[in-house]
């Protein structure tokens, strides 16, 4: 395999590149230096650029020497910073499936019907293109820990096998509709709104005469959110929430 199409591996472990997608997002829209994505993380230059190979060949990085965040990655690393679990596994899973060479170790897993635990990084190692060594092993170990927080594959008396949901990807919940709204912003939107609604006590709406309905909303701001696009979607909140259709 050319040195070109070669798939970088993480160079550190899950936690690290967290830190780095979130730094990037915290940078801002456009391309960030590698100094100054080292310094929003807290950690040395060196451990960004261990990982911005990874990054890039997953698809959630583009660029050259400054690099920045593709959709799928902004969307991850919105998620990383929001620390919702649900919604960090979601976005993991649709970089993973969007990416020829995960879904290939996916594929090859599926195939095989699982593959033990001692023949996991050779295997992946193999289809991957790649030579086993000690920075091989700890790039493997990293991706799999991806994998099983994506819920792609799951540990099965003591094979890795393909999780069940591993192709089920959640689709995009009410922040489309927002969206929608003629006077939102048309850049894509980063808060994310998530509503429950559920029917009050059933003695408390016969004594009221009209049903009781109670509405919980979770907003999630993104890092780079600008005041304006903030108080756009508490308008359009408080629009769908509170005013009444005329009868």
């Amino acid at each position: 395999m050319s040195k070109d199409k070669e798939f970088k591996l993480p160079g550190s472990g899950y936690d690290v590149v967290c830190k780095v997608l979130h730094a990037y997002v915290v940078c801002g829209k456009g391309k960030a230096s590698l100094g100054d994505v080292a310094a929003k993380a807290g950690i040395d230059s060196t451990m960004v650029s261990r990982n911005n190979g990874f990054l890039l060949s997953i698809g959630a990085l583009q660029g050259g020497r400054d690099k920045e965040l593709t959709g799928p990655g902004r969307d991850l690393a919105i998620a990383i910073g929001n620390n919702i679990d649900e919604d960090i596994k979601q976005n993991w899973k649709q970089v993973f499936l969007g990416c020829e060479r995960t879904k290939s170790v996916l594929d090859m897993v599926k195939i095989q019907k699982g593959i033990t635990k001692s023949q996991f990084t050779a295997k992946v190692a193999s289809a991957l293109g790649l030579v086993v060594n000690p920075t091989t092993k700890t790039g493997i170990n990293t991706l799999t820990d991806i994998f099983e927080k994506a819920q792609l594959l799951k540990q099965d008396d003591g094979k890795y096998v393909v999780h069940e949901d591993a192709l089920t990807v959640q689709p995009a919940d009410e922040k489309e509709e927002i969206k929608s709204d003629p006077d939102s912003d048309p850049e894509p939107d980063p808060v994310s709104v998530k509503k429950e609604m559920y029917h009050g006590d059933s003695t408390n709406n016969r004594s009221s005469g009209s049903p009781e309905i109670h509405i919980n909303v979770q907003v999630h701001i993104s890092p780079e959110s600008t005041p304006e696009q903030i108080e756009k979607i508490f308008e359009s909140m408080r629009k769908h929430l509170y005013e009444r259709p005329n009868e």
